[in-house]
């Protein structure tokens, strides 16, 4: 692993800088500002909650429709550009005018940030590695949890002491001042770790390159979509109504705070635990197994009664988010191949930013309604556990199609 890591360490850098770049995008960021964004704008649960889903329905649509641009554009170019968008937005965030200019703001920060960033930095990695693509894609996914882990103590402190504009607009200052120039500089020579036309054999099912049209035709895409979807949606709601939970139990923000932490460590561990399993019995073994913490971490937020169940609930929750990050990075190559992986990865992505943006808009509603988030999560408990069947169906179809690719251990293979 330590050689590895040093042979191949400026592109990993690249790689794992990107995805924890991206964090003030992500929703559990922007949940630190929650309170401070409904009072400033006067928004109920709802009200934020669907704002929210309009900005990510649109940043959806956009990544549809410009996702394939990783695939055309060189890595350095198309790395800077969203960095610079990405910076521009956290200042907007900092203008406190009408509630469309939070929209804009909110738009930017999902598409430029969360979902761009993300986006080019996996997309990359997946192109870049071959043999040990699950282990590359599991070092690039560590920049999740880190910045789970780097991010909110200083951002809630800097809220608390300066005041939420200025805290967005020191964000926006270590995006453009420290981030780009790392990027520059990290990604000034194009990695080819082997020679186009090896690269280009890099092939999925039935021995070819598949494109985005082609794969919207075959029946894997709407069997995998709800298990690449739900995770998302479950992640994002219990980060978005983190403070609803804490006012139904009785709990403070302060003392579900750790969570954050079991979240990102459990990540850490899970992702590299499914990275060794994705490169030596092959990425689609997680399929049946990895929603099962999930749903257990699901089960526990209605019963519980001690802040510390809390931590548990993040914790299983990150071990989902962990090992789904091998999962995906590494079993849409397998399966379609790396020539159009960009677009291919954008569909994907696009029909699961659609469900994550839905999720908090619906789940507001409820709220609004009288059915706090607790009573919503034991539905979501049951759904998750019937994927876990799903998994196994398609686990056991695809090593059956293609048993020397997706049924029988792989052999180590260096870069």
């Amino acid at each position: 692993m330590a050689t590895f890591i040093l042979t191949n360490a400026r592109w990993l850098a690249a790689g794992l800088l990107l995805v924890l770049g991206s964090g003030p995008g992500h929703v559990w960021f922007m949940s630190l500002f929650s309170d401070d964004i409904q009072k400033t704008w006067n928004l109920t649960d709802g009200e934020w909650g669907g704002i929210y889903t309009f900005s990510t329905l649109a940043a959806a649509a956009c990544l549809f429709w410009k996702g394939g641009l990783v695939d055309t554009m060189p890595a350095r170019r198309i790395t800077l550009l969203m960095i610079a968008m990405f910076a521009v937005s956290c200042l907007l965030m900092a203008v406190p005018g009408p509630v469309f200019v939070l929209g804009f703001a909110l738009f930017g920060l999902r598409f430029f940030g969360q979902i761009m960033l993300s986006h080019v930095s996996m997309t990359l990695t997946a192109k870049w590695f071959r043999y040990h693509r699950g282990r590359a894609i599991a070092i690039v996914g560590l920049g999740h949890p880190i910045a789970q882990i780097v991010w909110p103590i200083p951002v809630v402190l800097a809220i608390t002491s300066i005041g939420p504009s200025m805290t967005w607009i020191i964000v926006a200052a270590i995006l453009g001042l420290v981030l780009l120039p790392i990027q520059a500089l990290l990604l000034r020579r194009e990695r080819m770790p082997e020679g186009p036309s090896q690269l280009q054999s890099a092939q999925g099912l039935d021995n070819r390159q598949w494109t985005r049209g082609e794969t919207m035709r075959h029946w894997l895409l709407y069997a995998i979509l709800p298990l690449m979807m739900l995770p998302g949606i479950i992640s994002t709601n219990t980060f978005f109504f983190q403070s609803h939970v804490a006012s139904v139990k009785g709990w403070t923000i302060v003392q579900m705070s750790p969570g954050y932490i079991a979240f990102a460590l459990s990540m850490i561990f899970a992702s590299f635990l499914g990275g060794w399993i994705a490169d030596r019995f092959g990425s689609t073994r997680l399929l049946p197994v990895f929603m099962l913490p999930v749903t257990l971490s699901l089960a526990l937020i209605a019963p519980a009664g001690e802040v510390r169940t809390w931590f548990a609930v993040m914790a299983l929750l990150g071990m989902t988010n962990g090992l789904s990050v091998p999962l995906w990075g590494a079993m849409l190559p397998e399966v379609f191949g790396t020539l159009n992986l960009g677009a291919i990865r954008s569909l994907t992505s696009t029909m699961s930013m659609v469900a994550v943006a839905i999720g908090p808009g619906v789940s507001g509603i409820l709220i609004d309604r009288g059915i706090a988030y607790p009573g919503q999560a034991q539905g979501m408990a049951v759904i998750c556990l019937s994927l876990c069947v799903l998994g196994f169906l398609i686990q056991r179809t695809l090593a059956r199609k293609d048993p020397g690719r997706f049924g029988t251990m792989r052999p180590a293979a260096d870069v």
